[in-house]
């Protein structure tokens, strides 16, 4: 009868991974969510508009954009500062 050599595997290496608790960026604009809200709600009241030629009338429309509302938030560049 011959003997089976048996062979113990070696065990892995568990890899530790290092989380670094840094927030990157610039701290926020708004510290609650109802401050950018209420900003956003100032934006809508005073929305500007357009104005439309419809038949013989001049009709004042209203064109909101995703840029006047982060120009309106002060978001005014991609770096802002």
């Amino acid at each position: 009868m011959t003997k089976k050599k048996v062979t113990k595997k070696k065990a892995k290496k568990k890899r530790s991974i290092k989380v670094f608790r840094l927030t990157p960026g610039q701290p926020p604009k708004y510290e609650t969510p109802k401050q950018l809200q209420d900003m956003i709600q100032s934006y809508l009241d005073n929305m500007p508009t357009r104005r439309q030629i419809v038949g013989s009338r001049v009709v004042q429309i209203p064109a909101p954009t995703i840029s006047g509302v982060a120009y309106h938030l002060g978001f005014a560049y991609s770096l802002t500062q």
